[in-house]
């Protein structure tokens, strides 16, 4: 039944055997706007509802065949027409044919001694009505399904006899029927956790008797075993001031418990490695804190970061990088004992809580063991990786009684431990935070530098082994401080590498290094060469080819004049890397060569895969030749096994003349170190070369 239908004209189907009342109905139902559909017995009509629907359905009590009571049972058999109001037409009068025609699905009675005038207001009156029950119906349905979406149930506890009724929904959150309990409280409570029962009587309690709102969440155990939250709430109804009953809602809370939870945890722990975060360690730290004091024990707190991260992210990028946090993430678990506080704080910086020391003994136990761990090979995808952690460690009560000056300690000394080289540990001393803050102090400075035109380069003369001449410089960058003078590299590359200003000072100095070599070639030194070091981070930096590209073309440089040269320990990390940027360098026209060889542990056949031109023996062999033959055998073993390669060979490092007549006599190729001159500037590089060399060809550079 449409509403629009209901409102403008509604249909009805006149069922009576007698014509003549059915006439005199029939005009009395149109006059008042109706339409009227008319059959004379109980069959026709069942006939009739086949084609029509009508808004409501007069039915004759007295019929041949089948009479109206029949009728109606039979019409409210079908689910269309359960809800159309069905006046019964009587003549006669008796409470048996009232109930059977109720029984069978009336709605209402008219006699026929009423006026037939009335019997249109009587329709009107069960059409309104029928309407406002249809309402309540359709907001019932509306009300059922909101309840079945957001999961809320009614329930109702009467206190007197202690019986709880639950409606259909609640039940379905303990996935019971209705005959699965008996209806009394304690099977009820028998449905919570058992550890969230007290707590559920004593809400309740305190609403009966406190005149309190009931309002408590917990955990049910389902009849399937599930586990879920629920949120019961509910007020009290009195009777004389005694409470007679509860009522109220029990909604399931479990998506949203799980939500607030997984909240929690993000909030907690970080999302990569799942171990706690730095403000979930910070909070467990000062609860260590104060147990360590009442226990009267050592608590170490411990920084690491993983040596060289920085290059393998750059080398084999964020994928791989992750993937390592995350291995070292395992280890971690699987190293430290159970209670030990472990997070990651950021990047690859990793803390470490260890408790109930007794002595300082039981601590480096345990901080070796996780040394050693974390130092052994990780094989992710295809990649055989190296690393090592610098580890600084702070004593609680010993170095401080503050949670965050202990942080700052363990900082401090994870940055003493880095600049002795790494995979080590390193106790906090007192005097770590004024190096900690001269360091913040230089990269602050650092960031000035190349602005202030404080960045310069120096260079020292590389010398032809076999006819003594100066054939070219090594470039070494210098920063000028207006405080501490100048600094060599030692002093300030790592903080530049750890910054990233490495990228913007390593294109500066290349640029400097470049135009300096111009300079040189435009008066008179056209054979003249540079070398320049590239540093781990810049050798893998995107774009770099493509800088270097353009340099090459701004200065019109021959670029096989350029040697670009990296460490062993770089090309050790990313072989595959490593030959493709060479090769990309040598397709620009550069030479490579390999800096520091034999500090690290490449072979024979990582030498014969690199596209190199060059190497230069690390200079600690060098100063290993003294007076006798045999003190130089590792750098007469290069120098053959380079020559094999047909690779040319640098001695940097020379200081004596014993040292530069034995390399000169076992054939190294090329000479530099401070028994010919140390690093100078550019222009006392101009000086040397007026003073010692006539130009094309450059001769008799070194006076003996």
């Amino acid at each position: 039944m449409s509403s629009e239908l209901a409102l403008v004209q509604p249909a009805v189907l006149l069922v009576d055997d007698e014509p003549d009342e059915r006439l005199l109905i029939r005009r009395e139902l149109e006059v008042a706007g109706m339409l009227v559909h008319e059959c004379n017995s109980g069959e026709a009509a069942l006939e009739k509802l086949s084609a029509i629907i009508p808004d409501v359905i007069l039915l004759d009590v007295m019929m041949p065949g089948l009479d109206g009571i029949e009728t109606c049972r039979e019409i409210r058999k079908h689910s269309d027409f359960k809800d159309i109001p069905v006046l019964m037409l009587t003549g006669v009068d008796g409470l048996d044919y009232i109930r059977n025609a109720f029984d069978a699905g009336a709605t209402d009675f008219i006699t026929k001694t009423t006026k037939f005038d009335f019997v249109a207001q009587r329709i009107k009156y069960a059409l309104r009505n029928n309407s406002r029950t249809l309402d309540l119906k359709t907001w019932q349905q509306q009300l059922k399904q909101v309840h079945q979406v957001a999961k809320i149930g009614y329930w109702q506890l009467s206190v007197p006899d202690c019986r709880i009724v639950l409606s259909d929904e609640a039940l379905k959150l303990f996935a019971i029927e209705l005959g699965d309990i008996d209806n009394s409280f304690s099977s009820f409570l028998d449905l919570i956790h058992l550890s969230d029962r007290d707590k559920v009587k004593t809400v309740i309690d305190n609403a009966l008797f406190n005149h309190q709102k009931l309002n408590v969440d917990y955990r049910v155990i389902t009849r399937n075993g599930a586990e879920c939250f629920v949120n019961l709430q509910g007020e009290v109804t009195y009777n004389n001031g005694s409470p007679a009953s509860v009522v109220g809602l029990i909604q399931d809370i479990t998506e949203r418990k799980k939500s607030e939870a997984s909240m929690q945890h993000q909030a907690l722990y970080d999302s990569l490695t799942d171990l706690s975060n730095r403000r979930l360690f910070q909070e467990r730290l000062s609860h260590a804190m104060s147990k360590a004091h009442r226990e009267e024990k050592l608590l170490a707190v411990c920084f690491f970061d993983l040596d060289n991260f920085k290059l393998i992210n750059d080398n084999l990028g964020h994928a791989v990088g992750d993937e390592l946090l995350k291995s070292v993430a395992k280890r971690l678990r699987s190293t430290m004992r159970q209670g030990d506080i472990v997070a990651r704080i950021s990047g690859d910086e990793f803390a470490l809580a260890i408790e109930g020391l007794s002595n300082v003994d039981e601590l480096e136990k345990i901080v070796e063991k996780l040394r050693f761990r974390l130092s052994q090979p990780y094989r992710i995808r295809g990649h055989k990786i190296f690393t090592s952690a610098s580890i600084g460690i702070a004593l609680y009560p010993l170095d401080s009684a503050d949670r965050d000056t202990m942080l700052r300690n363990a900082d401090a000394a994870m940055y003493r431990a880095k600049e002795l080289g790494g995979n080590c540990f390193c106790y906090y001393t007192y005097d770590m935070n004024d190096r900690a803050r001269r360091r913040l102090e230089l990269e602050k400075n650092l960031r000035k530098a190349i602005s202030n035109n404080e960045l310069c380069m120096y260079y020292q003369p590389q010398i032809d082994s076999d006819t003594n001449l100066v054939i070219g410089v090594e470039a070494l960058l210098r920063w000028r401080h207006p405080e501490f003078g100048l600094l060599p590299p030692s002093k300030f590359m790592s903080i530049a590498d750890d910054s990233g200003l490495i990228f913007s000072i390593g294109h500066w100095a290349f640029i400097t290094a470049c135009n300096d070599l111009l300079r040189w070639r435009q008066s008179g030194y056209e054979d003249f060469r540079l070398s320049i070091n590239m540093s781990s981070r810049q050798f893998v930096q995107e774009g770099i080819i493509g800088n270097i590209s353009q340099v090459l073309r701004s200065t019109r440089l021959n670029p096989n004049r350029i040697c670009v040269e990296i460490t062993e320990e770089v090309a050790m990390k990313n072989i595959s890397g490593a030959i493709e940027t060479m090769n990309q360098l040598r397709s620009l026209g550069l030479r490579t060569a390999i800096d520091d060889f034999g500090a690290g542990h490449s072979s024979m056949n990582l030498l014969q895969k690199l596209p190199i031109d060059s190497l230069n023996i690390d200079r600690s062999f060098i100063m290993r030749i003294a007076g006798r033959e045999q003190d130089g055998n590792t750098a007469k073993g290069i120098i053959a096994l380079a020559h094999s390669l047909g690779l040319k060979v640098v001695a940097e490092g020379v200081e004596t003349k014993t040292q530069a007549e034995f390399l000169r006599r076992h054939r190294c190729d090329v000479l530099q170190g401070y028994y010919f001159s140390p690093p100078v500037p550019a222009n006392e590089i101009d000086d040397f070369l007026q003073r010692y060399m006539p130009k094309n060809p450059l001769r008799n550079a070194i006076i003996e």
